[in-house]
């Protein structure tokens, strides 16, 4: 999975830029294709002290499992 952690937001992918993820539309149809391949889980958060709700990207543990052996 290389350098994408837990909880990421589309916006944290968007600041690296990735090459070819450069557009916001991209990365968001990026996202969506690997959460529907069951790649990522999508986590619509709060934060704790109020605030605009973020749509969080967890990777699936089978996933980590996999990269690690």
């Amino acid at each position: 999975i290389g350098n994408l952690t837990d909880g990421v937001t589309a916006t944290d992918l968007h600041r690296k830029g990735w090459s070819l993820l450069t557009e916001k539309e991209v990365l968001n149809s990026a996202l969506n294709e690997l959460v529907e391949a069951n790649w990522l889980k999508s986590k619509n958060q709060t934060p704790s002290h109020g605030g605009k709700t973020k749509e969080n990207f967890f990777i699936n543990p089978m996933v980590k499992n996999i990269s690690n052996t």
